[in-house]
């Protein structure tokens, strides 16, 4: 009996749950290293220096660029479609699953299987990569700690295949002629035509792209004021630049199966940037992982609860 492409994900996104009390358990690790080498008192002083009201800023810009990814998601499948419930499974699977394939979840519910849900969250998702890409890019410019440029021309020439993919799935009736050309009854002129009817979906979203691209730029720098306010709450001011280039390392490595972002392990890695090209201090940046972690998950949990129990 062959399996059907729902059962496929359904499988992936629970392999990835099985991994992740492993690569847990290595994100812990790494921290709890990182914490014996500082010693208690670095890490006892920096606590006691916390200012509570950047902390509370910074949740408040998180809820809100939160919800404004919902609005979103609204945007782009309309009213009465169940755009929250669908915008926070999507973003649950994708923290919790390898290479956050999880983010097509929705599509596992027979219900919401639809071509526009489908080419709407591809289309989410290169928006958003698109985004931190291009922001990386422009800090790393404006921090001009890329000397040799090749940072710069990796990630350009990543965001540069993005976008050239983004434009050729949106040529359907070319899908249309490949699915015409194979036997009806295969299982290849199957998947074309479902390839061809996303193709349209996405034709179809991309006329009102400036709208979506304009949000997720406001939500980006959300992303990045918020972080801004929580290394102020430790007493420390990194730039816009830095942050984006920081985001941008994020999100590079939370896209790799092996290191999803409920690891912790993205958070590391955009930390020993901070601490080698900023000079960001180790033990400030040993206390504000978590708190980005605590933070993110206190509100998005939350948020979480709310939306998937609004059908509308």
């Amino acid at each position: 009996m062959k399996r059907q492409p729902s059962d496929i994900l359904r499988s992936w996104i629970a392999l990835g749950k099985g991994r992740l009390k492993y690569l847990w358990f290595l994100g812990l690790v790494l921290y709890g290293v990182i914490l014996w080498r500082l010693g208690w008192t670095p890490i006892r002083d920096t606590v006691a220096s916390i200012h509570v009201w950047p902390l509370l800023g910074a949740l408040g810009i998180e809820a809100a660029s939160l919800w404004l990814r919902v609005y979103k998601w609204r945007l782009a499948l309309g009213p009465g479609q169940s755009a929250a419930r669908l915008c926070f499974l999507s973003k649950a699977g994708g923290n919790l699953s390898p290479g956050r394939v999880g983010e097509f979840a929705p599509l596992a519910m027979r219900e919401h299987r639809t071509a526009k849900l489908g080419a709407w969250i591809l289309l989410d998702r290169l928006l958003e990569v698109a985004m931190t890409l291009a922001l990386g890019i422009l800090g790393f410019v404006a921090l001009g700690v890329d000397e040799n440029g090749r940072a710069i021309i990796w990630i350009a020439g990543g965001l540069a295949v993005l976008l050239a993919a983004g434009v050729l799935s949106t040529r359907h009736r070319a899908i249309e002629k490949v699915a015409q050309r194979l036997p009806r009854e295969g299982a290849l002129h199957k998947l074309a035509t479902t390839l061809a009817s996303v193709s349209r979906e996405l034709r179809e979203l991309g006329s009102r792209a400036p709208a979506q691209v304009a949000v997720t730029l406001v939500v980006k720098a959300m992303d990045l004021a918020g972080s801004i306010l929580l290394f102020a709450a430790f007493g420390a001011w990194p730039s816009f630049a830095a942050l984006a280039v920081a985001q941008c390392i994020h999100g590079l490595t939370s896209i790799v199966p092996i290191t999803p972002n409920a690891t912790g392990i993205p958070y590391l890695t955009a930390a020993a940037f901070l601490h080698t090209a900023v000079g960001i201090p180790i033990e400030i940046l040993a206390l504000a992982v978590p708190a980005r972690m605590l933070i993110a998950n206190a509100v998005f949990w939350p948020s979480f609860a709310v939306g998937v129990t609004r059908r509308r």
